[in-house]
């Protein structure tokens, strides 16, 4: 698909056709001009400022929206959504047709852009409403999530910027959804909020003409096998905030039989190899890994002494005493599997333990041909205290860089060759980032800026403090790069967080000055995407809202991959926290 049409792709793949996942489809939220206020939907001049009463009045305006009107549309009751509507109440909201649709792997799309007109009496907009829903036998999904909400003094009305999302699928399994951003005027009526005005700004809907992948997990093989037990217990320490990221998953062809196989890790508990049998299932096999200990978050897999085989690092320290600290290498002697426990060791600087490694990446440094390993630390058992600071924290960890000197010998050389960074790393990538023919390192921090390690050419670097990756905060989760479309231009893409509150809150001002105030808005903006334009400041634009993959929530992992075997790439990222027991506690 062409890259003008990444926007409306990545929604699909990600849940348009997946069943039970959220549709993270992505929108540009422009700054929105003050209205004239004789418009269709004006703007409060003046609004209120305090925050705890607006987010107060958001959430009381949320939940009536759902109570008199998604409540009702997904239980097909139209006539008792008429409630919801103040006696003035007119949308502009688009008819089904209003917009030319286009085939797209089984998908249709279309994109509706700000309605002018006509304008809608509750009756109509209901009727368009019910067109859109014509032919799904259940409405899965309805929801009505502001990003903004400007309060009126007198707390009577409110003007609200948000994401609606309405979603089901058919008798015949397939599946639609219509999402975009909406903004509104309401009314209270002193027990109520009721809709005045509803504008559509822009959005899409898609329709599958194909059946929804299906999860075939157990089917095949690969599932865990917990036991009941294991799960209460799983979910108790999620229901107290005890883990959030328990392990990983790795794709590897184990036996070069030209099949992905899958490594998955629970740090600390356990690993399984599920090997690909290629008939379409995976059969348990056990890893070199001779205690819980051993496992760690990722598994990667590389020729690291160039002998044809594969050897594995986990990343995890398996000692730490006095000033040393071990990481094994898993090889491969005379068929066996073979720990090298101290094969990476480095500095431990005085009272650091407790490091939680979760990035572990190849890279060639310097061009002889032999892999390096950079270990990204997350944290140390000391890290999140006085220090910490949740827009840029500089209490993680010390990431490590692990120099190949054949033979499996290798030596740790972070400091040496100018990589020192005290961050909290997720995750990383080598990539030649200026085009001058050396491996560029691309560090992906939560909790502050990413980092860009400039190669010098002989594997030395030096931290580029002015690259566009690096210019904002953010709660980096992933990184990917591809040139998705073919088209001689690289795009990389970073996984971080939206939050419709930060945004609500962020836009109300709260006294701070306007580059702090950006820098807040880009923390809570949601994923970015960067695209290499020669001739712009530092070679790269940030597209993520062009390109409408910023809103996807709470994003993690990311990956290029061509979806629809269509000769370009497509992108997937894994989106979502864990869930408590309660429906109405937070879920983290």
């Amino acid at each position: 698909m062409s890259r003008s049409a990444l926007r409306i792709s990545a929604a699909a793949g990600v849940g348009g056709v997946v069943v039970c996942t959220a549709l993270a489809v992505c929108f540009l939220r422009p700054e929105s001009p003050a209205t004239p206020s004789g418009s269709f939907l004006a703007r409060p001049d003046v609004f209120v400022l305090d925050i705890p009463r607006v987010e107060d009045a958001s959430d009381a305006i949320g939940k009536s929206v759902k109570k008199l009107l998604l409540n009702p549309l997904k239980g097909r009751n139209p006539s008792a959504a008429s409630a919801a509507f103040h006696p003035e109440f007119l949308a502009r909201f688009p008819a089904p047709d209003s917009a030319p649709g286009f085939l797209e792997a089984g998908l249709r799309f279309r994109e509706y852009g700000e309605t002018a007109g006509p304008d809608l009496d509750a009756g109509a907009f209901l009727s368009t409403v019910a067109k859109h829903l014509e032919g799904w036998a259940v409405i899965e999904r309805a929801s009505w999530r502001a990003f903004e909400t400007l309060l009126t003094p007198d707390s009577t009305s409110a003007f609200v910027s948000a994401h609606l999302q309405l979603g089901g699928s058919t008798h015949s399994g397939t599946r639609g959804d219509l999402q975009g951003v909406v903004e509104a005027q309401v009314v209270s009526d002193g027990v109520e909020w009721k809709l005045r005005r509803l504008s559509w700004k822009y959005g899409t809907r898609i329709d599958s003409e194909v059946l929804p992948f299906a999860d075939i997990s157990a089917a095949t093989g690969l599932t865990w096998n917990f036991s009941d037990e294991n799960q209460l217990v799983l979910q108790q320490l999620i229901d107290q905030r005890g883990p959030n990221t328990v392990g990983g998953i790795s794709a590897v062809d184990w036996n070069r039989d030209g099949h992905w196989d899958l490594i998955a890790t629970l740090a600390d508990k356990t690993a399984v190899l599920f090997e690909n049998d290629g008939r379409g299932g995976f059969e348990r096999r056990p890893l070199p890994f001779a205690t819980a200990h051993e496992c760690g978050n990722v598994a990667l897999m590389a020729d690291l002494d160039r002998d044809g085989l594969d050897e594995i690092v986990t990343g995890q320290v398996l000692s730490a005493e006095s000033s040393r600290g071990r990481i094994g290498v898993y090889t491969r002697r005379s068929g066996q599997w073979e720990l090298l426990p101290g094969a990476l060791e480095f500095d431990l600087p005085p009272g650091v333990r407790g490091l939680l490694p979760q990035a572990v990446v190849p890279g060639d440094i310097n061009g002889d041909g032999l892999v390096e390993i950079f270990v990204g630390i997350y944290s140390h058992a000391g890290s999140r205290q006085d220090r910490f600071s949740n827009i840029e924290a500089y209490d993680g960890a010390d990431d490590l860089l692990f120099v190949n000197h054949g033979n499996l010998s290798f030596t740790e050389e972070s400091d040496a060759r100018g990589i020192h960074s005290t961050q909290f790393t997720l995750a990383a990538a080598f990539f030649d980032l200026d085009a001058d023919g050396d491996q560029d390192l691309i560090q992906v921090n939560d909790y502050g800026p990413n980092v860009v390690w400039e190669n010098s050419g002989s594997g030395t670097f030096r931290r580029d403090k002015t690259h566009p990756f690096v210019r904002d905060p953010g709660y980096n989760m992933g990184v990917c790069i591809a040139d998705f479309d073919n088209s001689g231009k690289w795009s990389v893409h970073f996984s971080d967080m939206y939050s419709h509150a930060g945004n609500r809150i962020l836009r109300l001002g709260g006294g701070l000055g306007p580059e702090l105030l950006r820098k807040a808005l880009v923390l809570a903006g949601g994923n970015r995407m960067f695209e290499s334009v020669p001739g712009t400041p530092g070679g790269w634009t940030d597209v993520g809202n062009d390109r409408g993959i910023a809103y996807a929530d709470w994003a993690w992992s990311c990956n290029f991959f061509d979806f629809d075997n269509d000769g370009d790439r497509d992108l997937f990222v894994t989106n979502g926290f864990t869930s408590h027991t309660n429906p109405a506690s937070p879920d983290y």
